[in-house]
């Protein structure tokens, strides 16, 4: 099952770059009500067994808003028939993308509700539900994501991360910490004096828009599904995908390079409802929480195989790719410290903040 997801993936990312609705609510037996889902069969299969099986029987939605042939997408749709194997069919799973359950913020709304018992989103999305997740909106605070998987394999910082979670009345459960966004332009940039005047799209987040401000740039915010047009049109120079994001949505074919900046990551989150989680037995907990820790696993390595396979379909494709630039990374953390972070510091504080950058920098040793 790993082998094949990692193939789809593989696969749909080359010929992708290469070529240049329903209810959101749950179902439960009398006993219980969760949901769960997982690229992990192996290990799913073992805990299953190590456990004795779950106690409950559990049939719940997950939402997101990942467009067909993203990573996600591919990976989700692919493991839905997993997690009923791996329970014995004592846990079922129903995946929507393309945000056919509604937006991010809705449906992290019906999430802590308890009404959607799981959506994956990345960390800007959580923002207006959870204040602290602004510490990854700070750009420029790691130069590889490895950095960013250590650190969510540090159990204080996970610690810390959980509490945030649980006040806002959710809970993380599996991630992926492989992806950078990557600057997909119409010019080439390699220095920071090169931002000047491009007309660049960012989101409608303050902390970005002072970042792209400084850096000399026009910023631009239009909706993600105007974007391939506004670039063929010359109307944006440049935006930020994940690889995937670039993918999916075809830019590679109107833009001329993809700019490795490590300025912001693209971590992917998937989240579950607080209430739904704790209607779980004590048992019922460990077994999700071992089976979403393979998820996490596969999740990660699957998307990281699709990087890699983007970079090499962009080359392929006569797209210039300029990898990670060391003196362009320090140039623009430079703007990134006098601009976005002295914003960051006064919505979530200096404790937050430090805790969250001296935490990087243990795992980066």
């Amino acid at each position: 099952m790993k082998k094949a997801i990692a193939v789809l993936l593989s696969v749909s990312m080359i010929l992708g770059l290469a070529a240049c609705g329903g209810d959101s609510g749950q179902t439960t037996s009398p006993s219980t009500s969760a949901k769960t889902e997982s690229a992990a069969p192996a290990e799913s299969k073992d805990t299953t067994e190590a456990s004795g099986g779950l106690e409950g029987t559990y049939s719940f939605n997950i939402g997101s808003s990942s467009t067909a042939g993203s990573t996600t997408s591919n990976v989700f749709e692919a493991v839905q028939a997993d997690i009923s194997e791996a329970s014995g069919g004592k846990m079922q799973m129903t995946y929507y993308g393309s945000s056919s359950l509604g937006t991010d913020s809705e449906m992290l709304t019906e999430c802590q509700n308890g009404n959607l018992p799981m959506v994956i989103v990345t960390t800007a999305s959580l923002t207006s539900f959870i204040p602290e997740m602004g510490i990854f909106d700070m750009p420029c605070t790691a130069t590889s994501m490895e950095q960013f998987a250590a650190l969510f394999e540090n159990a204080e910082f996970m610690e810390k991360l959980q509490t945030w979670f649980a006040a806002a009345g959710l809970r993380l459960v599996a991630w992926d910490t492989s992806a950078s966004k990557l600057l997909a332009s119409t010019e080439p940039v390699e220095k920071v004096a090169d931002f000047q005047n491009l007309d660049m799209r960012t989101l409608n987040n303050k902390y970005q828009i002072a970042f792209w401000k400084g850096l000399g740039t026009n910023t631009i915010q239009i909706d993600a599904s105007e974007i391939y047009l506004s670039m063929q049109q010359g109307l944006i120079d440049g935006v930020e995908f994940s690889m995937s994001g670039i993918q999916s949505r075809k830019i590679n074919e109107v833009c001329k390079y993809v700019i490795e900046t490590m300025d912001m990551s693209q971590i992917n989150m998937v989240v579950m409802s607080e209430s739904v989680y704790e209607s779980m037995s004590d048992g019922d907990k460990a077994w999700f929480d071992q089976y979403m820790a393979g998820v996490s696993k596969d999740f990660t390595a699957a998307s990281a195989q699709d990087v890699e396979a983007g970079w090499t379909a962009l080359e392929a494709a006569n797209i210039t790719c300029l990898r990670f630039n060391q003196t362009l990374f320090d140039e623009m953390k430079t703007v990134a410290s006098e601009t976005a972070w002295p914003l960051i510091r006064e919505e979530v504080g200096d404790e937050v903040v430090d805790f969250y950058l001296k935490a990087l920098e243990a795992v980066s040793k």
